[in-house]
């Protein structure tokens, strides 16, 4: 197992942790806490992301949780977990923590998603007309990421022209989505997670498809970057090094604290307000590293 949040999640993070954990090939992960180990249990027999948000099934201090499961040949290779907080430090300016976790998946007889489960603390108004909508395949970020089978991402909400909640975005602040697809043989859901600049699940964020010879970057969206650490297309990547190369052999979701890898294309150093770990969570076809999102904390 390996742990991103003991590394370094900035103190007005939504996160209280940021962990990537494999499953055995019995089935079995563990997070070394009981209430998270049977959700992942859950997460792993359903073969479907999940959000936890009942306070008793939850650690103390923590809100909420979503594992998001891997998927090699039909198997479950690893979980991706995010827990939330349930308030900022004592010491913190931000008053309290905003964010969003949600799981989209297909229902009725159309191509439609709907929601199966979300956390939004207290954005009563966004979680109210999120309870109502229902995508289509190919519309609104949970309907792109079936449509994809891609993560997607959609940045300055309220001014996004394919982020349809947008109003209700604007005025909750929350600044970018990204969908992440749950693919076995065929799509199962899509994972939103909805960072605000005030309290970040992420600081920046890239997703990364295969190519002929490497992997293209598809997009990214970065909070307070310098333009120097910043990506735009066209940039591409080779499959024999950073994260195409960690995901590939490892056949797993993955965490890294290296610079170089976190900051493929560019002239990387230590630095005190950058991210410095990040998780990369990938898209399998069989054996074959299809895409990836990497989140940067």
């Amino acid at each position: 197992m390996n742990q991103v949040a003991t590394l370094s999640l900035p103190p007005h993070s939504f996160l209280t942790d940021a962990v990537v954990a494999n499953v055995s090939a019995e089935g079995v992960c563990t997070f070394g806490d009981l209430k998270l180990d049977a959700a992942a249990a859950k997460c792993i027999a359903d073969r479907n992301a999940l959000v936890v948000k009942q306070p008793s099934d939850l650690p103390d201090a923590v809100a909420s949780a979503v594992f998001i499961p891997v998927f090699v040949e039909q198997r479950i290779t690893s979980l991706v977990m995010l827990t939330s907080r349930d308030q900022m430090p004592a010491d913190s300016v931000v008053p309290e923590p905003v964010g969003v976790f949600e799981v989209w998946q297909p229902v009725g007889p159309y191509e439609e998603v709907a929601l199966s489960g979300g956390y939004y603390g207290r954005m009563e108004r966004f979680e109210n007309v999120s309870s109502f909508v229902r995508f289509e395949r190919g519309t609104g970020l949970p309907g792109q990421v079936w449509e994809k089978l891609t993560a997607v991402i959609h940045d300055d909400l309220g001014n996004h022209p394919g982020f349809l909640r947008a109003a209700g975005a604007s005025a909750d602040l929350l600044q970018t989505a990204v969908g992440i697809p749950v693919v076995d043989q065929d799509f199962i859901s899509s994972v939103v997670l909805i960072s605000s600049h005030r309290s970040p699940i992420f600081r920046g964020v890239e997703v990364w498809q295969a190519a002929s010879d490497g992997f293209d970057l598809l997009g990214g969206a970065y909070a307070e970057f310098p333009d120097s650490m910043t990506l735009n297309r066209p940039v591409r990547i080779a499959n024999d090094e950073g994260w195409p190369k960690l995901l590939s052999d490892a056949k797993a979701a993955v965490s890294s604290l290296d610079v170089g890898t976190i900051y493929p294309g560019r002239e990387a150093g230590a630095s005190e307000t950058l991210p410095d770990s990040a998780i990369a969570i990938p898209r399998f076809d069989g054996q074959t590293l299809h895409s990836f999102i990497v989140l940067m904390f």
